[in-house]
């Protein structure tokens, strides 16, 4: 098993990242322009006020309450194609991508990685892993990153408007970080055992399946129900523990947003009565407040979810470390000879084929006849490579079957098995 550093996730990450980069200039741009307009807003609040408590002047009121309109239109057109972008080009153009992606690896995987005990976890690879990787990695990076600038220029401008009141603001976001990073660990941990829990529930929920037809004749579908039960209980636990402690974590977020609010304000309270500030200036300090929260807490939430999503990032990228099967290698113009050289094959360490030696030549009638679970379905599985031999070599016209490439092999070697599946493939039309 391959393991998984925090150097081996960052470079693989960037590794795929660069197939979506191309997209990034559009999110800059939309994200810079929402930046803007959010900054503006609270801006414009004090404008308005001032302009109404402190001159009396009706135009400025009247223009200031404009431009503030005409900045809320913008900022909710702005959000839209930046919502819009980012599920057209990042989050449904990555699933679908690497989705097509995994589905190539796996036609690449000898047959012996494709076999019922893994089925499930390539499914979980395309049903879970892939979109959470689409929402977790990639566009929770972004998130992150752009929400940590959006903190930065918000907390200049509060120094700007007051050292003071950005001093007990700084404070408030310390302890919002604090408790909240623990909280973060606590999601990301409740969040892998929650995987780890899936992956065993999907595991039985196959075997239930496939073993069923077992288990009906020999009256054991009390075991396979307490067998799947169990599974579903530990899941379900799991999740719920992973809910519970993802909604102590928001509760807290609204807690520390309500708490710091309150002492922001009331310290403002208490500079305005100084004379220290204005109106207008505590008024848009009480928006930059709501808006420094919930910039944090997105920034958060985006790291949070980040690395929540790292066992599914590993479950994905896994597959492509696996081995795949060679396909170059020279045309196979002609079948005159299929030879054996003591060719041995086993499964993990159980022997199936040993020592097997004969030859066919073209045109001859073979019927290979023993009882079921031989070994006459491996056997001619390794005349077109879909299984490899453990030891021995075979031959077709004198030339190892290795140095053939798979395409030519396979279009002179078709293997027709009872269990092959028919894909439906035709396009059905309904008249009414």
């Amino acid at each position: 098993m391959k393991f998984f550093s925090a150097s081996n996730v960052r470079d693989d990450i960037k590794k795929f990242e660069r197939k979506y980069k191309r997209y990034y200039p559009i999110f800059l741009l939309l994200e810079s322009l929402f930046l803007t307009t959010n900054v503006l807003t609270p801006l414009l609040i004090k404008k308005t006020i001032d302009s109404a408590f402190y001159r009396g002047s009706v135009e400025e009121v009247a223009l200031f309450s404009i431009l503030y309109f005409v900045v809320l239109v913008s900022q909710s057109f702005i959000m839209y194609r930046l919502n819009f972008s980012v599920a057209k080009h990042l989050l449904n153009a990555s699933r679908a991508k690497e989705s097509k992606g995994v589905y190539a690896k796996i036609l690449t995987l000898p047959l012996s990685f494709l076999n019922s005990k893994n089925t499930g976890d390539y499914l979980s690879i395309f049903m879970r892993d892939i979109p959470k990787v689409a929402s977790g990695v990639y566009l929770a990076r972004l998130q992150f990153f752009f929400n940590l600038g959006f903190f930065l220029v918000v907390l200049s401008l509060l120094f700007i408007l007051n050292v003071k009141l950005a001093l007990v603001v700084l404070a408030s976001i310390v302890l919002f970080f604090v408790s909240t990073s623990i909280l973060k660990k606590m999601v990301i941990r409740t969040s892998q055992r929650d995987q780890e829990a899936y992956q065993r529930f999907l595991k039985r929920s196959r075997e239930v399946v496939e073993g069923t037809p077992v288990l009906k004749q020999f009256s054991g579908l009390l075991f396979l129900r307490d067998f799947l039960d169990s599974s579903a209980r530990e899941w379900s636990r799991a999740s719920i523990i992973h809910s519970t402690v993802n909604e102590l974590s928001n509760r807290n977020i609204e807690m520390n947003r309500w708490v710091g609010s309150t002492i922001v304000l009331a310290f403002g309270v208490y500079l305005l009565w100084k004379g220290e500030i204005s109106v207008g200036t505590l008024l848009a300090f009480e928006s930059y407040m709501n808006w420094i929260y919930d910039i944090v807490r997105m920034a958060l939430t985006g790291l949070t979810t980040f690395f929540s999503t790292v066992p599914n990032w590993e479950n994905f990228t896994r597959v492509f470390s696996l081995p795949f099967e060679r396909a170059s290698g020279i045309d196979l113009e002609r079948f005159e000879k299929l030879q054996l050289k003591n060719v041995h094959f086993k499964y993990d360490e159980t022997p199936v084929l040993t020592g097997l030696n004969f030859e066919i030549n073209s045109g001859d009638k073979i019927a290979i006849v023993a009882r079921s679970g031989a070994g006459k379905s491996t056997l001619v599985s390794l005349f077109n490579r879909l299984l490899s031999p453990t030891e021995g070599e075979i031959l077709i016209n004198g030339v190892p079957i290795e140095q053939y490439s798979l395409q030519s092999l396979r279009r002179n070697i078709v293997l027709i098995r009872s269990n092959d599946i028919l894909f439906d493939l035709i396009q059905r039309s309904e008249t009414t």
